[in-house]
């Protein structure tokens, strides 16, 4: 178990230096910098004031410099500072550590009751058009971009006349402003949890539900509750495990779009966004 534990981690290494390379590299190749986006937006763009920029900010310098440079920096604790607010990245994490550990909680709670309920409900409603709704509505929720969802669930709840009040207000200070702020961005990242995780039920239900024990405990008398319930449920909750463990790093880590930093507009857009 330690041999594998050692070797994983070393993996994990070579992967994260692999992977840091290849962004870094990739980044300043990209057509454009940020030294581009900030005076373009500023409305004064001229190639001495661009080189000078560069300069400040360290990019006129060989990108293998410039990468040895920032990994010497995380080496020492040190993440940088990011090219566009100018603050460390290391307060920026820190600043969004809360607001995505909430969300990503309310998030996997939310999917977890619905995902798990629609799965059983569909097992029990197989072949009937509810069926068939839940199944076209896990479908449609899997595809649909969650970027787009949030943005689609702000402009409803505007379009009624509700706003989410900002900026964020931790649950310590201000619990009532901190649940109007949180509630919606949680279940719109839900969705996603709930479909694959009903998904996974139903087929786990209706693999189980044919086992032998199940038509066992029919023959027995046991109630309909305690068969899908006590028997069924319990013994499909394997298949559960791994949509709960990537739902847990998808708000954290940005994958499909998400943001989780309750202090801007947009309040379910990614929390951390390192640059260097």
């Amino acid at each position: 178990m330690l041999t594998f534990a050692l070797r994983r981690a070393v993996l994990g290494v070579i992967v994260l230096m692999a992977v840091s390379v290849m962004l870094f590299v990739a980044i300043r190749f990209v057509p454009g910098d940020i030294v581009n986006q900030q005076l373009s937006e500023a409305g004064a763009v001229t190639p001495e004031l661009l080189a000078q920029k560069r300069a400040e900010m360290g990019l006129d310098q060989p990108v293998l410099t410039q990468f040895a440079q920032w990994a010497a920096g995380v080496l020492h604790g040190d993440l940088g500072t990011s090219l566009w607010t100018g603050r460390p990245v290391s307060d920026q994490i820190r600043s969004a550590i809360v607001p995505t550990l909430q969300l990503s909680i309310l998030a996997i709670a939310f999917g977890s009751v619905l995902g798990i309920g629609a799965g059983v409900a569909a097992s029990l409603w197989i072949g009937t058009p509810g069926d068939v709704a839940l199944r076209m509505a896990s479908t449609v929720f899997l595809a649909v971009p969650q970027l787009w969802l949030g943005l689609l669930t702000l402009s409803g709840l505007a379009a009624i006349g509700y706003y989410i009040p900002l900026p964020y207000r931790p649950f310590t200070t201000d619990p009532w402003a901190n649940v109007q702020q949180v509630i919606f961005p949680a279940l719109a990242l839900s969705l996603g949890v709930a479909a694959a995780l009903s998904r996974l039920t139903r087929s786990a239900m209706l693999e189980v539900t044919g086992a032998d024990f199940i038509r066992a405990a029919r023959a027995r008398g046991v109630t309909p509750g305690g068969i899908y319930v006590r028997h069924g449920l319990k013994n499909c909750a394997d298949p559960g495990d791994h949509p709960l463990g990537h739902a847990i790093w998808q708000p954290v880590v940005g994958h499909r779009d998400h943001r989780a930093d309750l202090q801007h507009s947009r309040p379910w857009q990614p929390a951390v966004r390192i640059r260097r």
